[in-house]
């Protein structure tokens, strides 16, 4: 007994079933967490080490090449790049897919505590920092005082206020995982040495730290035992004010020794800042809260703006302000989403009121359709697929395909009725009819997903959630459609249909178009090879606009920001950056389009993995807000002109600064796009073959010069580009053997000098301070002069007699590096560029041209071109095998039902004519080769054989009874032209409002979009004149038996 006839005879059992669907349905949307993308982890690792003050070089040698010689023996290492810059050290690991990245990240840490005892002292613990969408922040909390301009003193009391209360009031919240603080002032105790006091003491820098470290101790001393008690106690002598520093005994000799207020005096100030963050204009603390991986973001955002609602309360002197949160963003995207799902629906509802002649029928599928939205909200749950934009771009695609089935099931139904059979006799022969090809369509749209968790990758990772929703929507549609469909039938009164349909306007246009379209197939029947033959020409004419249409990794997203990105000379200081940015700002905020502005200078914010990874001394980052009225792209072409009219970016070229504009990538585009420039040229040794640095140098000028004027490459720049004058303190070895010293103790006292040292903490509340020692020369102009004239002890005479520095080192002068890339351990030299529009896979071919000559010049050389084209490159790659796999799959399916080799080849033909379609709505619509819309044409190719599968297969069954050739194909598409017309309709407006209802966060969905509608149409229309033409030539096949 079939699933329909169970239906039929039991209807309570299967209204019991679907309403505890619904029931759990209900309950699960509750329950369901909403965020913006799906949970995915990155197989990559950053380590991120400061080295303040520290060149490129230094860097390089002391922080870089340490830890990359021990990450690289991490296991799963697929490899590892680094970049060296001034005060950064950051090290990428790019690990295979499918490792466990959690337990990597405990492998790293270990091997990192390993190596750091041979890192320099001045240089931070290093830091671990991995891709997770989860991990980047949802909100942005701006705090500044009310009603007064601060000082450094008031800016450090604020960041101590955000750091002990707000942070803390942020992180009790249930859902948020962890509250960022940046910019401001960090506290540090000062001992400015007199040189010339110390000098005459005899001391050092050493000593002076040494003593330091020895009078702020505090140890476990064990336990003490008193009768049946066990007191654990410690010994302390901690510092806990500035005087107990000043009277630490440096030397002890007669009388109370030498004391260290004697040779210096203590303050209290400030550490050296590496960046700054301001609001609108005015320094500002900004905290950057994250929330845990399973909460819902927009939950999350509520409690939080309701906490810093009580905290504006109680401290009116503080002004608190929200400036981005990320729930604004997702909630309208949603908000779009979710109505485009429920204009979809109602305008494919509209369309059965059109097609099918009796009101109850509409009626029937409009009720059924959310027991199969609910259905997949229950599935959706149970396999942990929450509310994102990927799974509910894929419900609502599903909507328009949802409903296909039972549109299919009722037409055939009614056309039955039509021909006299009674209610029951009509939904059982109808069940026969229709049930095998019906359910061999559906398995054939679920089988175009399948080869996603087949594939390893970014694609496996973002489109799984896409993947599971919409095969959950066709399961559930399926089960409806022969399951709760033909029961509800079944109850239908036994009246006899109406066959006056010369009243209804609609039916009698439509039955003049059938007419027509009969005679035309018909001609098109009898004229096989004129047909086929225009039908190769114009396809192959029609896919030359395939090469029209351009290429990026991820469709923009209109988030109502956009960042200006500054770019100083290399060693430019703070406050330089700090006057350029503040420029910019005052001329963005007498633009009434923008609503804030938000400034990250230097290296400051440690927001996520991106902020990290770009962040640079000489580069500052401006991330302007608009209001919600406005568009991203108008405004940035406004504020561009504004900038050019009034001057501003010829003062800024002056100065040095190069400015450009960015769309604010989300986490999506990010991920998929992990470098910022579009064509990246790495040239490096081959093998294991040596070349200097600088012949790399040389090949990279000699390539900029062979690619400088190729159309549309723009932004031309090497890397290391030119590093500001440097002066190197070279230790002469043969000098410091006579005096007995060694390179460690001139090193130290050198460094001591100029950079100072930080000797110990001192504890305050929760808080270390540390504090360090530095010379009272350090700051002055002529510092390397009076260093030069600073002696040390020589240890082999009698009296200790002091040593100039300047006799036991060299100075040299040269030309250092901004920044010093590593790839697998080496050097590597790199040219990025940037593409001016235009199609980024023909600027790669005309690059790889021009570069040809120097590759076969240099033969022990390796050229590689990469950047986001080699990533494009390789998420096509994997979107391509799941292409390939699914059109497999697919033809297994309809191979299983005909049990045939041959028939599916008639079926899978519109594949390729429906991409004609495909490429070109996308080419109309001004739409890219994106990660998305391949994923459309993946979903496109799995939807359209739909329509051949139901007309081919009541083909089959009429020759197999007898029927003469164009009687059967004619009889076929005459009972299967409604259902195709309609269901290619309903799927074509429930897709629809997703692009006429564009908004923000609808630009992944409408990228999506196009290549289905195109698709959709074409194959439609190739279904219903082309296949049939095509499947005379396989009729022969028709009368074997399956």
């Amino acid at each position: 007994m079939s699933l329909t006839e169970i239906s039929i005879n039991r209807p309570v059992t299967v209204a019991m079933f679907f309403i505890g669907v619904a029931v759990l349905g209900s309950i699960a949307l509750f329950y369901m967490s909403v965020d913006f993308l799906p949970p995915i982890q990155i197989p990559e690792l950053l380590v991120q080490t400061l080295y303040p003050g520290a060149s490129s070089e230094e860097v390089e040698k002391q922080v870089t090449e340490p830890i990359e010689s021990i990450l690289g023996t991490v296991g799963g290492v697929k490899k590892v790049t680094s970049i060296s810059r001034e005060g950064l050290s950051l090290v990428r690991l790019q690990f295979y897919w499918g490792t466990d990245i959690d337990y990597a990240m405990l492998e790293v840490r270990e091997k990192l505590d390993a190596v750091r005892q041979s890192l320099p002292e001045e240089a931070g613990r290093p830091t671990i920092v991995k891709i997770d969408p989860s991990s980047e922040s949802i909100i942005t909390i701006a705090l500044t005082y009310s009603d007064r301009d601060v000082s450094e003193s008031g800016i450090a009391n604020l960041k101590e206020f955000a750091e002990a209360l707000v942070k803390r009031r942020l992180e009790q919240i249930e859902g948020v995982s962890q509250a960022v603080v940046a910019g401001g002032y960090s506290r540090e105790i000062l001992v400015v040495v007199d040189v010339e006091k110390m000098k005459s003491f005899n001391l050092t820098f050493d000593d002076i730290a040494n003593a330091l470290k020895s009078s702020n101790m505090s140890i476990a001393g064990g336990t003490i035992k008193q009768g049946n008690l066990r007191y654990p106690f410690r010994v302390a002598s901690e510092f806990q004010s500035l005087k107990d520093i000043e009277s630490v005994v440096i030397r002890k000799g007669q009388g109370a020794g030498v004391r260290l207020s004697e040779v210096a005096k203590v303050v209290e100030g400030f550490s050296e800042r590496q960046g700054l963050t301001r609001l609108n204009g005015s320094e500002a603390i900004l905290i950057f809260v994250k929330k845990e991986a399973l909460a819902n973001t927009i939950k999350v955002s509520e409690k939080v703006s309701k906490v810093v609602s009580e905290l504006i309360r109680d401290y009116p002197e503080v002004k608190m302000e929200i400036v981005f949160d990320q729930a604004e963003f997702i909630k309208k995207s949603i908000s779009d989403i979710e109505q485009a799902i429920f204009w979809g629906a109602l305008l494919a509802f509209l369309v059965l009121f059109l097609f099918l002649r009796d009101w109850r029928y509409p009626m029937i599928i409009g009720m059924v359709t959310p027991f199969s939205i609910l259905a997949t909200v229950v599935m959706m749950y149970i396999t942990g697929v929450n509310f994102n934009i990927i799974s509910l771009t894929g419900l609502a695609l599903g909507i328009g395909m949802i409903g296909d089935n039972a549109v299919i099931i009722v037409e055939n139904f009614t056309r039955l009725r039509e021909q006299g059979l009674s209610v029951k006799d009509a939904v059982l022969k109808g069940a026969r009819e229709i049930n095998l090809a019906v359910s061999a369509a559906t398995f054939t749209n679920v089988a175009i997903f399948l080869p996603v968790v087949l594939v390893k990758g970014i694609a496996q990772k973002f489109f799984l959630d896409m993947g599971l929703t919409m095969t959950f929507s066709l399961i559930s549609s399926l089960v409806v459609a022969v399951m709760l469909v033909p029961s509800l039938l079944s109850r239908l009164k036994d009246k006899k249909e109406k066959s006056d349909i010369e009243k209804n306007p609609f039916i009698k246009a439509y039955e003049k178009f059938m007419a027509l379209y009969l005679s035309s197939l018909r001609w098109m029947l009898r004229n096989r090879g004129m047909v086929l033959a225009v039908t190769t020409v114009l396809t192959l004419i029609s896919l030359l606009i395939a090469f029209l249409i351009k290429a990026e990794q991820a469709p923009d997203i209109d988030q109502s920001r956009f960042t200006i990105e500054i770019n100083m000379p290399y060693g430019s200081t703070l406050e330089v950056i700090s006057n350029v940015a503040g420029m910019i700002e005052k001329e963005l905020l007498s633009i009434n389009e923008i609503q804030a502005v938000v400034s990250d200078l230097g290296i400051s914010s440690q927001e996520d993995y991106f902020s990290i990874l770009f962040a640079s001394l000489n580069k500052g980052k401006i991330y302007v807000k608009i209001k919600p009225e406005y568009k991203v792209d108008d405004v940035m072409d406004k504020v561009r002109s504004y900038f050019e009219r009034s001057g501003l970016i010829k003062t800024l070229s002056s100065l040095g600064a190069e400015v450009s504009f960015q769309r604010r990538s989300t986490t999506f585009e990010r991920i998929l796009q992990t470098t910022e420039d579009d064509i990246a040229i790495k040239i490096a040794g081959k093998g294991f073959a040596s070349s200097s640095f600088d012949s790399l140098l040389f090949i990279a000028k000699d390539i900029v010069e062979k690619i400088k004027n190729i159309p549309k490459v723009t932004d031309l720049r090497t890397i290391p580009g030119p590093g500001n004058p440097q002066v190197r303190i070279l230790v002469d070895k043969s000098a410091i053997e006579k005096y007995d010293l060694n390179s460690s103790d001139i090193v130290s006292e050198v460094a001591g000098y100029l950079r100072g040292k930080v000797a110990t903490y001192i504890s305050r509340f929760n808080e270390q301070i540390p504090i360090r020692i530095i010379s009272d020369k350090s700051r002055d102009e002529d510092a390397l002069f009076s260093l030069l004239n600073y002696s040390l002890k020589a240890n082999n005479s009698k009296s200790s007699s002091l040593v100039p520095i300047q006799s036991v080192v060299k100075i040299e002068k040269g030309q250092g590096l901004n920044e010093i890339y590593h790839e697998n351990g080496n050097r590597v030299a790199l040219v990025v560029a940037n593409s001016r529009g235009g199609n980024i896979f023909a600027i790669n071919n005309q690059i790889s041209d021009a570069i040809k000559d120097i590759e076969l010049r240099y033969q022990n050389i390796s050229i590689k071109i990469g950047g986001k084209i080699e990533e494009i490159y390789e998420s096509y790659r994997g979107l391509l095998i799941i292409i390939l796999l699914s059109i497999f799959i697919v033809y297994m399916i309809l191979a299983s039902e005909y049990e045939s080799i041959v028939y599916p080849f008639v079926i899978l033909l519109t594949s390729p004519l429906a991409l004609v379609g495909a490429f070109i709505a996308m080419y109309l619509a001004g739409q890219s080769y994106n990660v998305m819309s391949i994923v459309g044409l993946v979903i496109m190719l799995g939807a359209i054989d739909n329509d051949a599968v139901i007309a081919v297969d009541l083909i089959i069954l009429n020759r197999r009874d007898g029927m003469p050739l164009e009687d059967s194909i004619i009889d076929g598409m005459r009972k299967r032209f409604r259902p195709i017309v309609m269901t290619t309709l309903t799927t074509i407006l429930g897709i629809i409002p997703l692009i006429v209802g564009f908004g923000k966060g609808l630009e992944l969905a409408v990228a999506i979009s196009y290549p289905i509608i195109g698709g959709l149409i074409a194959s439609t229309i190739f279904t219903l004149f082309i296949i049939p033409v095509v499947y005379t030539y396989f009729d022969k096949f028709s009368l074997k038996g399956r």
